[in-house]
C-alpha cells in the first residue's frame, strides 16, 4: 500500500488571468536598446533605476486602478526571473546629455538639434585627439576621474542619519 499522505487533488491553483496579466505587464516594460552590448544578445534591458519591487509595486497599482485582481510579490518575481530573460541595464560610462536627447527626440526636433548636434560630435572628437596628445607628452600629467558614483562621507546605515546627512 502507497503513502497517500499530502497528495490530494484541492490545491490551490493561481488563475490563469491573474498570470497572464503579470506576462503581459512584464511584456509592456519598454527595453532599452543596449548598443555597447553584444548585438547577438538573447536578453532583454530595462531601465536599471527601478527594482523588481518597483516593479511590482506599479503593477499592483495599475490592476487596483483597474479593479482586476493581481498577483503577489512571490509571484510576479518567479515570473520575472523564470519565464523572461530580462536584466537591469545600468551604463558603465555616464550617458551624454546632448547625444542623449538627440537620440530620444522626434524626426522634427532631430531636424532642430541637427546643427548643435554636430557641433558637438565634432568637440568631441576634437577633445579626444587633445587628450591623446596629452597623454604622449612627458611634460604634462593628465589625471581623469570619473565621478559617477561619488560615496557620501561619513557614510551610515541608521535611517535616521542618512536621511539628515540628505
Amino acid at each position: 500500500m502507497k503513502d497517500e499522505r499530502g497528495h490530494h487533488a484541492n490545491r490551490f491553483k493561481v488563475d490563469e488571468n491573474i498570470k497572464n496579466g503579470v506576462k503581459s505587464f512584464i511584456e509592456a516594460i519598454p527595453k532599452i536598446e543596449p548598443h555597447y552590448i553584444r548585438a547577438n544578445s538573447r536578453r532583454h534591458y530595462i531601465d536599471g533605476s527601478k527594482a523588481i519591487t518597483d516593479l511590482h509595486r506599479d503593477y499592483v497599482a495599475e490592476c487596483k486602478s483597474k479593479n482586476v485582481p493581481f498577483a503577489n510579490y512571490l509571484m510576479f518575481y518567479r515570473i520575472f526571473t523564470q519565464d523572461y530573460n530580462i536584466s537591469f541595464f545600468i551604463p558603465k560610462k555616464d550617458l551624454c546629455e546632448v547625444c542623449e536627447a538627440y537620440k530620444n527626440s522626434t524626426n522634427e526636433e532631430k531636424e532642430r538639434l541637427k546643427e548643435s548636434y554636430k557641433t558637438h560630435q565634432n568637440e568631441k572628437v576634437l577633445s579626444r585627439i587633445e587628450k591623446e596628445n596629452d597623454k604622449k607628452n612627458k611634460d604634462i600629467h593628465v589625471a581623469v576621474y570619473d565621478l559617477q558614483a561619488v560615496f557620501q562621507c561619513p557614510k551610515g546605515d541608521i535611517s535616521v542619519f542618512y536621511y539628515k546627512s540628505k
